[in-house]
């Protein structure tokens, strides 16, 4: 992913508040992990009493000891440290504290060192390779699976690794300590068990990378979320969802470039006499219920409001992401405003209300204009005034809607009944331009 779109001085991705958060959910992973293993424990623990009751005497005809019973009592060990390191894991993230890398591979060093112990038991009682054999060799992989909690690669392949090498080198210690003359032909060989203690790395390997994967989706998800509120920062509250997901897609970046846009300026008839001696409240109520819908159908054609100005707002089109029928977008939208506001003055929703709007294409320096403590997009060029000319002219013809021939060439003429004013003169330009009103 493309971290450094839209990227300035203020707005870089918080690396640090990443790490931060990283570290805080691989601390929940270690809670997570140590619960899960309090769980399985638990489980171990209920069934090797049962086992032990059921089959008490042929297990200590076996054994010839209480070495279950030893086992047991180990397991209830582990199950009361899991709880004790879980509270306090949970007391120090309530402190805000983390705990040393180092513990943690220590605290890998112990708990995989749990099989081996309760191995070595076993093998007092038995010839010693065959304890290679009991499902207590499983355990090894309950803590490699576990491991990819922990959400880091180095965890999982440590954990595989010192499985492995512990389970080798208990292989080879109890080759030479049993009679291999009464040892069946199978556990003779040595490859077997290696092969078993290359399993267990390889799932260590495996499960390091299911735990970097789990990483890596954790820090695009949170890059993506900062980059989405990054664009919602830059354009306030006035672009819709489906431009943000695609300036997340095309990964847009804000620099200050040319771009050819379609301005659009509305502005309420009358605005100034209607709101003398109305309060304040009457007023902020009145401009609520008449730009209700506006925005959601600005937003429908991928406009962007830029700003609202008291009886009125100027909108974009074609920035910052553009299409070929920008222009064909902004007139729909000019015309559904229209009707919305003639249904609303005919169902009496709000005053008798009447909007001029006015519509020119062109060239434009679009991009972020600001310091590093506020940035916002803006658009400007003489297609911004023009446009803006042309709603004013309104008050000349008693239009609403009136475009200019640039935004008239770019749309499907057969879709819109217009009226040809002709070259027509507007302040601040030399020469005239050719103007239309849709009707």
């Amino acid at each position: 992913m493309n971290i450094k779109a839209f990227k300035n001085d203020s707005e870089e991705l918080s690396y640090k508040a990443l790490e931060d958060q990283l570290r805080q959910e691989m601390v929940l992973g270690e809670k997570f992990r140590l619960f899960i293993l309090a769980i399985v424990l638990a489980v171990l623990l209920i069934i090797s009493s049962i086992v032990y009751l059921l089959f008490q005497e042929e297990l200590d005809a076996i054994l010839k000891s209480k070495v279950f019973i030893w086992i047991v009592i180990l397991l209830g060990i582990l199950l009361v440290r899991s709880y004790n390191i879980q509270r306090l894991i949970t007391y120090r993230l309530k402190k805000g504290k983390t705990f040393n890398p180092l513990l943690r591979y220590l605290n890998v060093s112990f708990e995989v060192s749990v099989p081996t112990i309760l191995i070595l038991i076993v093998s007092q009682n038995i010839i010693p390779i065959y304890a290679m054999t009991t499902p207590i060799v499983f355990f090894y992989f309950i803590f490699i699976v576990l491991s990819t909690l922990e959400l880091d690669f180095k965890i999982s392949l440590f954990t595989g690794a010192v499985a492995a090498i512990q389970f080798f080198l208990l292989s080879l210690y109890f080759q030479s300590q049993s009679d291999m003359e009464s040892v069946i032909p199978t556990y003779r060989l040595i490859a077997p068990f290696v092969g078993k203690a290359g399993i267990m790395f390889l799932t260590g390997i495996i499960a390091g990378l299911v735990a970097h994967e789990i990483r890596k989706r954790i820090v695009n998800s949170y890059r993506i979320l900062e980059e989405r509120n990054r664009i919602e920062r830059i354009f306030g509250q006035q672009i819709s969802s489906k431009l943000v997901t695609e300036l997340l897609k095309e990964k847009k970046e804000m620099k200050s470039k040319r771009a050819f846009v379609c301005i659009f300026f509305l502005d309420i008839k009358d605005f100034t006499p209607f709101s003398e001696g109305k309060t304040p409240e009457q007023i902020i109520r009145y401009q609520n219920d008449v730009f209700a819908g506006m925005i959601e159908i600005i937003n429908e054609h991928n406009g962007l409001i830029n700003q609202f100005m008291g009886d009125g707002f100027m909108a974009t089109f074609g920035a910052p992401i553009s299409s070929p029928n920008d222009c064909h977008n902004a007139v729909n939208a000019a015309l559904n405003i229209k009707k919305m506001i003639e249904e609303k003055n005919k169902r009496k929703i709000i005053p008798e209300t009447q909007i001029r709007i006015g519509i020119h294409a062109g060239e434009a320096v679009t991009g972020n204009v600001g310091t590093s403590i506020r940035k916002q997009y803006s658009i400007t060029g003489n297609v911004v005034i023009l446009a803006s000319r042309l709603e004013q002219l309104n008050k000349k013809y008693d239009s609403t809607i009136l475009i200019s021939k640039e935004v008239y060439n770019k749309t499907d003429h057969k879709l819109l009944s217009v009226r040809e004013l002709g070259p027509v003169q507007v302040k601040g330009r030399q020469k005239p331009i050719e103007v239309y009103q849709l009707v």
